[in-house]
């Protein structure tokens, strides 16, 4: 069994890989803080958290990517894929859905297959300070393999926080890859994963407060680290199956809003 390290490490690589690997476009073409964090806290997720459907038409101010998968193409909105088109025999793989949603009647399913293989969509973002990503998330009965279903990246091919599916829990991470060859990885439960069922969480990071968190529907907090390391401007998304370490049931996402601070 590989050790945790060597996974991590085989993950950045994979995924300053799959940086450049955005070529299939979809149709259109196209101190103490406490008193900071208790603003920052309060309103996670605004309207984007409480709104039952994601559909362009009803986008947030503030968003800049609202996709509710009501289409048959794959990437829609999103600027890029990271998985094989043709859903090669053993990778992971990326479909619109008509099985399980949360609204409407399609949403995006997610199969991670062989370890290390990856099937996200991505959209890059203007360099902000802070993003929201908030979306409604479904998965199956707990597996051991660990499935990272969202990525933002912090630092150009080298940096990110991610939301972790393993052992039937979601997991906060925060990973940099140094110059020197070496690395950080931090990894902490926030939370059991929603099974049978969707739910809808926000996801906020944020590196003029130092801090990333995951946030219920109602805005409470469930999850929060602070950010130890020094990461750049924010500047890409990832969403479905980033990396996995081996094979594990399917997840959903459904309703999803991209918001940013400058």
């Amino acid at each position: 069994m590989r050790s945790l390290a060597t996974v991590s490490l085989v993950l950045l690589t994979a995924l300053a890989t799959v940086w450049g690997c955005d070529a299939f476009e979809g149709a259109s073409g196209d101190g103490s803080r406490e008193g900071e964090l208790d603003a920052w806290s309060g309103e996670a997720g605004g309207d984007a958290g409480r709104l039952a459907d994601a559909d362009a038409d009803s986008c947030p101010p503030g968003a800049i990517l609202c996709d509710d998968f009501e289409r048959a193409t794959l990437v829609g909105p999103w600027g890029g894929y990271t998985g094989e088109p043709d859903a090669a025999s053993g990778s992971s793989s990326a479909t619109i859905d008509t099985a399980a949603f949360s609204s409407e009647h399609r949403s995006l399913r997610s199969d991670p297959r062989d370890a290390a293989s990856s099937a996200a969509l991505t959209t890059l973002l203007p360099l902000v300070d802070r993003v929201d990503v908030t979306f409604s998330l479904r998965t199956e009965a707990a597996t051991s393999a660990s499935v990272h279903i969202l990525a933002v990246e912090t630092k150009k091919e080298a940096g990110y926080v991610q939301l972790i599916l393993q052992n039937g829990g979601l997991h906060l991470v925060e990973q940099l890859r140094y110059a020197d060859g070496g690395e950080y990885y931090e990894l902490q439960r926030v939370t059991d994963a929603p099974v049978g069922a969707f739910a809808r969480f926000t996801l906020r990071v944020d590196r003029r407060n130092a801090r990333f968190a995951l946030f219920a529907e109602d805005g409470a907090e469930i999850g929060a680290r602070p950010l130890v390391q020094d990461h750049e401007p924010i500047s890409k998304v990832y969403l479905g199956t980033v990396f996995t370490s081996g094979p594990s049931g399917p997840h959903w996402f459904d309703d999803v809003i991209v918001t940013t601070t400058p």
